[in-house]
Parts: structure tokens; C-alpha cells; sequence
């Protein structure tokens, strides 16, 4: 729970206390303001460097609902399935991976402050874990009960950011 916790906060954090300031958050992600058309994913993709190995990352809603019936001049759609290995499918957006996480909005709920895309290289962005990936538990100080009788509270430390510039780029809907 506490590293599932942490992965949504490296997309969404808004840093403060909690010290993980998530990509759309990010002083070096790049906004493109761009309403949901056949371009807008290669609006961002123009924006990030060129050797990056690029990933978009959305909510499921917004591929299935808006993304699946927009297609492309030649009125083809802009989006491929593929089969991996053991016949899950794969989506792309014109030749581009596409990754699914509901802690971004919907693009028909998102505001005009909020990311309903990400596009980029994930690498970019950095997780510092000072303990490790280890959970701090902290067991009763006052009863000294025993282990599998007490209650233990976790903590995991970790601050996180993006640290590479052009890397990444959020999609907000124009105002």
C-alpha cells in the first residue's frame, strides 16, 4: 500500500510535506496546452527532446472513450493494439506506448489546470529512497507489546522530482 501510495504521487505529488513532487507538478515538465484532437499527443511528443524514448501515460476513460474514435486525416485511427507475448494487448498512439493510471483525470473532467496526458521519458524523473525501499515500522513505545501483538505504523522516506530537462511534457485543455 505505502509503494503504491508513492507511485501515484510521482505523477500527481504536489511535494510539500510529503517531499515527492510529482512529473505533473514538476518545474521541468513542460506544459502544452492542446484540446483532444488527432495531434494533440504529437503536440507534446514536439516539445520533449528527440532522443528520448517516449511513453504516454493517461486514464483509461480518456483512451477508450475519446482517443479510440479520433483518426487521422486519411480517416484512419490513430490508434494501434498489439499482442506482448502472452496475448495481453498493448495500445500505441501513433506508433507511441500507451500506459494506463487513473490518478490522472479523465479528459472529460480534467480542468484546464490539471494534466489528463503525459507524454515523455520516464527516466527523467528521479525517486530518492535515503532507507532503501524499506519501510520504517515503528512498534508501541509504552506497552512494549510484542511484535505480533502490537501495531505497527510504517513510513516510507523518499523524495522524488524530475531532473531531466525536455524530458517530459503534461497535456492541459486550453482555457
Amino acid at each position: 500500500q505505502v509503494l503504491k501510495f508513492a507511485q501515484t504521487k510521482v505523477l500527481v505529488g504536489a511535494g510539500g510535506t510529503e517531499g515527492v513532487i510529482g512529473i505533473e507538478n514538476a518545474q521541468l515538465t513542460e506544459e502544452v496546452k492542446a484540446d483532444l484532437d488527432a495531434n494533440s499527443i504529437n503536440e507534446a511528443l514536439a516539445v520533449v527532446d528527440g532522443g528520448a524514448n517516449p511513453l504516454v501515460v493517461m486514464n483509461r476513460k480518456t483512451f477508450f472513450s475519446n482517443i479510440m474514435g479520433l483518426t487521422d486525416l486519411q480517416k484512419r485511427p490513430i490508434f494501434q493494439i498489439a499482442s506482448d507475448n502472452e496475448g495481453k494487448p498493448r495500445y500505441f498512439i501513433n506508433g507511441v506506448r500507451v500506459k494506463f493510471n487513473d490518478s490522472l483525470p479523465a479528459y472529460d473532467v480534467a480542468t484546464s489546470t490539471q494534466a489528463w496526458a503525459i507524454v515523455g521519458d520516464f527516466k527523467a524523473y528521479r525517486l530518492n529512497c535515503p532507507d532503501g525501499r524499506n519501510v520504517k515500522t515503528l512498534f508501541d513505545p509504552y506497552t512494549l507489546a510484542t511484535e505480533d501483538k502490537s501495531r505497527m505504523i510504517g513510513k516510507l522516506y523518499v523524495a522524488g522530482n524530475v531532473c531531466k530537462p525536455k524530458s517530459l511534457a503534461k497535456l492541459v485543455k486550453k482555457a
